[in-house]
């Protein structure tokens, strides 16, 4: 117990200066590439949080072979002792292996009282994200069919010939502001029921789309992975910055390819303000908060 307490605590320690320096080499390369697609920079900070993940981790791992397997000096050849005898050079070779250790040097109750405070935090951060994830499934089970206007079917079709999505349901629900998409299999489009009233089309196709857009990219499953990833990682601030970097260049993304495939890209902006000026309204009426995390455009309990 106290070995996996020292390796864990070894990971931590090494996790608090590498995150923070890959955080800062990948807010480099994204100002780097500011004049780029989202999709790049969203590839980037996607990269930087595995390697946030990564990184540590292996370090931690070659420390812990190093300290197992580390524990008789290796004998010199004879070349080697030449070259120490002709340099003179007093070489002291610790003979305990407590010496060759390569984990951190504290205590063991320290070490054990910081791996605990962590775990804690651990199981807390776990247990929002699990609520978040049953929520955002209560709102898909509670959603209802609904009777597709001719309009709004004409819509639909449009967007998903554009954009190459063909198995979707359309769904409604009164429990969210703003349409959201989720489902890793079986994927759906839930919109807000006073969505349905909306009579510009452009608006239509800008909601409908960019969710079309999210299925397109597969972008519920690949957020839930990211949640997991991060998960371990979020006691660290540079950490809650590429998650929300990723979360900012994804909708970036999406916008990007609907201007691109469906609307211009003024248009799409309009749409957009009158989109989110909606939600607000409905988000006041109806208080949508879900695990702790407001529902925007941006941040949408577990989906993207």
């Amino acid at each position: 117990m106290e070995r996996i307490s020292q390796v864990l605590l070894t990971c931590l320690l090494n996790a608090c200066w590498q995150i923070a320096l890959i955080t800062a080499v990948a807010w480099f390369c994204a100002w780097l590439l500011r004049e780029t697609a989202a999709r790049y920079r969203h590839l980037l900070w996607v990269a930087a949080l595995a390697l946030c993940f990564c990184l540590p981790v292996l370090t931690s791992y070659q420390v812990s072979r190093g300290a197992s397997f580390n524990v008789q000096p290796e004998p010199q050849t004879a070349v080697q002792e030449a070259v120490v005898s002709s340099t003179r050079i007093p070489l002291d070779i610790p003979n305990s292996p407590k010496e060759t250790s390569s984990f951190v040097p504290v205590s063991r109750n320290l070490a054990t009282g910081l791996v605990a405070i962590y775990l804690l935090f651990l199981g807390y951060r776990g247990t929002s994200l699990f609520k978040a994830w049953r929520l955002t499934r209560a709102i898909a089970r509670s959603a209802s069919t609904m009777e597709v206007p001719e309009h709004l079917r004409t819509i639909i079709e449009r967007c998903q010939s554009a954009l190459g999505v063909k198995r979707v349901g359309i769904f409604c629900s009164a429990a969210v502001p703003m349409p959201i998409t989720v489902g890793s299999l079986n994927r759906l489009v839930i919109l807000p029921e006073q969505l349905l009233l909306e009579a510009d089309p452009d608006v239509l196709t800008s909601a409908i789309g960019h969710e079309l857009v999210h299925i397109r990219r597969r972008d519920y499953a690949l957020n839930l992975v990211y949640e997991l990833i991060h998960l371990p990682l979020s006691f660290h601030p540079a950490a809650a910055l590429v998650r929300r970097r990723i979360r900012e260049t994804r909708e970036l993304s999406c916008d990007e390819l609907v201007a691109d495939r469906l609307l211009k890209a003024e248009v799409y902006a309009r749409s957009l303000v009158r989109l989110a000026g909606s939600a607000m309204a409905a988000g006041a009426r109806s208080a949508g908060v879900a695990g702790g995390q407001p529902h925007s455009h941006d941040e949408q309990w577990l989906s993207p």
